[in-house]
């Protein structure tokens, strides 16, 4: 019978890794790039994309009716801002604030 032998890397020890904590370069993320040039965007994540601005709005509109507590906002990829939604008000319609 044979006996097994421990080698010295299943000890347990912490294992170190080749390159330095310093060298490492940080991960990127990569993004795809917009086509359209309005987007909803939910809590600043972007959900869909739109054609028109009308069409952006309607869709957050109906978004933040459903769900008011979420912070629903229209994205300009062409100028790069975040137009605010606010919760309709009965029988009115709301004007985007531009953040």
């Amino acid at each position: 019978m044979r006996k097994r032998m421990r080698s010295s890397r299943s000890t347990g020890g912490t294992r170190k890794s080749a390159a330095p904590d310093h060298a490492r370069e940080p991960a990127q993320r990569v993004q795809p790039p917009l086509v359209e040039q309005f987007h909803v965007a939910v809590d600043r994540q972007l959900k869909s994309a739109h054609e028109t601005y009308t069409a952006a709005e309607a869709a957050a509109l109906a978004i933040k009716t459903r769900y008011p507590q979420l912070q629903v906002t229209i994205y300009d990829a062409k100028e790069h801002r975040h137009a605010s939604i606010e919760q309709p008000e009965a029988g009115a319609k709301s004007e985007p604030r531009i953040v």
